[in-house]
């Protein structure tokens, strides 16, 4: 190994070192770090994926498809659940699909590979510091590492989702992908997109290439006011039109569900039938939109075997049967409206166990109450714990807010765990003494943490 080489640590710690100066917007530092590089970007296919919600398991239905037609697909992700190496995978064909089915871990980039073209990012970024130029931001530094190994890798296709935003994201600089998709848009990340739903599409629209299709989500179906919704709607036309990109909405009035349990769901879509073992009923107009963007791209065998085919941990994940346990990282309001109508829907009367953990610069006061204010949900115990993350709401304020957005019942109900995984064994402990169905949300920091314990653990 080179004097120079760094070993994965090496690697994180490197990357982490940016994190002095901060997130700082704009194209300018990653376009000129790819440019020292030889612009790894080019040359390769991309469907690019934008939104507040819904975009990874959207990325998730893409890269299926794409997969199962045969294609070796990069696909890059952000944030990750449980390892740092889960942004960069590779699935390739129907047996890299299988792969990832049997190992959560398969198609990831290695922590070898991460380090050798990390080494090759840091000896590119001290180049152009020399020259004059700005140092990356964190993540631009993951993007263009991404960039090596798919490069590397020789892949026929990418399917990128964005990180913050869309118009200033470092996954920007693909200037011409074969299609984009804009998903479901809410009130998040208010400090870096703007304190409007306005100004937060606007940014998102950002992805939106000249005579390039987009795909979005109906935002008449986006958990938002009435004026909320006709602003995301005329912001994404009016970009649309700028760049003369044509633009489809999908939503609810496209996808005729035909049955939908726990277990999956049957619907059509362009008058074709689809299966997705996806049990949330806004899952059809995700894969909707997938199959839309792909489908002059890939055969209608591959867009049907790659809906069935597509999983997302931790998303309304059903982890296990018994005691049943629903994982889902809905991490601010519109995820956790969206998760109130999906449990009214597949679990409407029986008590259930809640765990949750919340960070603390999220919109608590609004995420709170669509899941526990009147009408109140039969609960059987609600249990506050703590996300791992600097950025965590300490559990007890959490179970303040709790039992105060409901009634004074729920005192005797809520419980504070601070450590997540005692959390997740005693929300298991109680599902199964009495015979009650786990749901486990929030942040997915939380997620991440606990998503082993609730899957494995036998009181």
């Amino acid at each position: 190994m080179d004097d120079r080489s760094m070993t994965y640590e090496e690697a994180r710690a490197y990357m982490e070192s940016m994190l002095v100066f901060g997130i700082r917007i704009g194209l300018e530092r990653i376009t000129v770090l790819l440019e020292e590089l030889g612009h790894p970007e080019l040359g390769i296919d991309t469907f690019h994926i934008a939104g507040t919600n819904g975009k990874g398991s959207t990325s998730s239905y893409v890269a299926h498809i794409l997969a199962m037609a045969g294609k070796k697909v990069g696909w890059f992700t952000s944030p990750y659940l449980v390892r740092f190496t889960e942004r960069m995978r590779i699935l390739e064909g129907e047996a890299g699909v299988k792969a990832f089915h049997d190992d959560d871990a398969a198609g990831e980039i290695s922590e070898e590979e991460f380090a050798l073209h990390m080494t090759t990012v840091r000896d590119a970024v001290d180049k152009i510091v020399a020259k004059g130029h700005e140092p990356p931001t964190e993540f631009e530094l993951i993007m263009v590492v991404a960039f090596l190994f798919f490069k590397s890798e020789r892949c026929d296709v990418l399917v990128l989702e964005t990180g913050l935003g869309g118009r200033l994201d470092a996954t920007n600089v693909i200037d011409r992908p074969i299609a984009t998709i804009i998903t479901s848009i809410g009130h998040d990340h208010h400090e870096r997109l703007g304190d409007t739903i306005e100004k937060i599409a606007w940014e998102k629209s950002g992805i939106i290439k000249p005579n390039v299709p987009v795909f979005a989500y109906m935002p008449e179906d986006m958990h938002l006011t009435e004026e909320d919704a006709a602003d995301v709607r005329r912001v994404l036309t009016d970009k649309a039109r700028a760049v003369s990109a044509p633009l489809r909405f999908i939503g609810t009035k496209d996808v005729s569900i035909l049955d939908s349990s726990l277990s999956g769901q049957y619907f059509t879509f362009d008058k074709e039938t689809f299966e997705t073992k996806h049990p949330a009923t806004y899952q059809s107009i995700h894969a909707a939109l997938s199959i839309a963007a792909t489908k002059s791209y890939v055969s209608m065998n591959a867009l049907v075997s790659g809906m069935r085919a597509t999983r997302w941990p931790g998303r309304l994940e059903v982890l296990r049967t018994f005691p049943f346990v629903l994982l889902d990282g809905a991490h601010n309001p519109e995820g956790v409206i969206a998760l109130r109508e999906q449990l009214d829907q597949l679990l409407p009367d029986e008590p259930i166990v809640v765990l949750v953990g919340m960070l603390k610069d999220k919109d608590i006061d609004h995420m709170i109450p669509p899941l526990f204010k009147p009408p109140v949900r039969n609960l059987e115990a609600v249990i506050c714990t703590t996300p791992a993350s600097d950025r965590a709401l300490p559990p007890e304020e959490l179970a303040e807010k709790v039992a105060d957005a409901a009634f004074a019942g729920y005192n005797a109900k809520v419980k504070v765990v601070p450590d997540p995984i005692e959390a997740a064994k005693e929300a298991i402990s109680i599902a199964r003494q009495r015979h009650r169905k786990v749901v486990a949300f929030g942040s997915l920091y939380l997620v991440g943490a606990i998503r082993q314990t609730l899957m494995t653990f036998e009181p």
